[in-house]
């Protein structure tokens, strides 16, 4: 566990804190940090990364499936333990569990625990999640169009980028040295500027109230889940590297992209921000066990 620690999330945590203080001190737009990210960096991350990836298709579909699994499994299991909750309670709790972090915090991880291969095939994982943020998370946040939430959703570069490198690779296609590079230099600018702008949407938020709804939350999301990809990672057929990507992504903490909606949507922002704050700190002993044990 200590080398869990020392290799894999202390670096994470060294960029997510030089962001905190980053932010603390220079008072930097956040904003557009966060847009150079997912308009420019992550797509070319997803692009470059799936182009030259040597994993199987086979695998990539299994991660895909029961990583839709472990959304709905998730949401259901935490909707029906939350009824003492009111509606609008509920709905942050569900969309607390279902949004993970497998970005700014999911990336850089299974980078340093499972190297370039685990990292390759946890873009699987981000790229279905970022579809599920934008289009699952305000539906349960708030009743409303699924056709213009999916609209929103394809105007994200990061899907046309992420298909386009799947599509070179099957199709045995070669990128031009020239343009290869270019964008080999944004995606290798990825990684740091995720976690530095995990680290300056932490720092801009206050510390939590506590609560059973809170509480109840973080457990599910930290200690269920877990368990929950395990089952999963036995029933699609995982074994090896996807099983470790799977049961890695679901100790993931919840994605800041869950309360930005929730202000959006005026749900429950308070609650959603506070998920977000708890589940960031305590992913980090649960990350650790989880590598420590996939090893």
């Amino acid at each position: 566990m200590i080398n869990a620690l020392l290799e894999v999330i202390l670096p994470v945590l060294f960029v997510v804190l030089a962001g905190v203080a980053f932010g603390r001190f220079l008072k930097p737009d956040a904003q557009t940090i966060s847009k150079v990210t997912l308009y420019a960096l992550s797509p070319s991350l997803a692009f470059y990364s799936l182009a030259h990836t040597e994993a199987k298709l086979e695998s990539a579909v299994k991660i895909l499936l029961a990583y839709i699994l472990f959304v709905l499994i998730m949401g259901r299991v935490t909707w029906l333990s939350s009824r003492d909750q009111t509606d609008e309670t509920r709905r942050a709790m569900v969309a607390g569990v279902i949004t993970g972090n497998n970005g700014n915090f999911g990336l850089p991880i299974s980078l340093f625990a499972f190297g370039q291969a685990g990292l390759e095939l946890n873009l699987v994982v981000f790229t279905i999640s970022m579809f599920m943020t934008f289009v699952v998370t305000p539906s349960v946040l708030r009743d409303g169009s699924w056709r213009s939430r999916i609209k929103t959703v394809l105007t994200l570069p990061l899907i046309w980028a992420a298909l386009a490198g799947v599509l070179l690779n099957v199709l045995d296609l070669q990128i031009p040295t020239g343009f290869d590079r270019g964008i080999k230099l944004l995606a290798d600018a990825a990684v740091p500027m995720l976690l530095l702008s995990l680290g300056l949407q932490v720092g801009s938020s206050g510390l939590p109230t506590l609560s059973r709804a809170l509480i109840r939350t973080v457990a599910l999301r930290l200690i269920l889940g877990p368990f929950i990809a395990l089952f999963l990672a036995w029933l699609v057929g995982a074994n090896g590297l996807e099983r470790g990507v799977l049961i890695l992504s679901s100790a993931m903490p919840t994605a800041i992209n869950a309360f930005l909606i929730a202000q959006e949507l005026k749900a429950d922002s308070k609650l959603l921000s506070g998920i977000v704050i708890l589940t960031t700190l305590f992913s980090i002993p649960v990350i650790a066990i989880v590598v420590t044990l996939l090893r």
